[in-house]
């Protein structure tokens, strides 16, 4: 085990000690979860959140010529 993995291992046991858990997050990690989005990747997330902000972008620019 590397220096890394001990470090996010204390961080973890840190936060599930001493941070007080929200059920509207733990819906949503289980949703997550249950959908597989858990583990994309940073560039799939980030190209995720690109293509919607292209498409808002869009709808936005569309609503304003009507």
């Amino acid at each position: 085990m590397n220096l890394l993995s001990v470090i996010d291992m204390i961080a973890e046991q840190y936060l599930r000690r001493f941070v007080r858990r929200v059920p509207e997050l733990e819906a949503i990690w289980r949703a997550t979860k249950a959908k597989g989005l858990d583990r994309l990747s940073l560039r799939e997330i980030n190209t995720a959140i690109k293509a919607y902000r292209q498409e808002r972008k869009k709808r936005v620019s569309n609503s304003l010529l009507q």
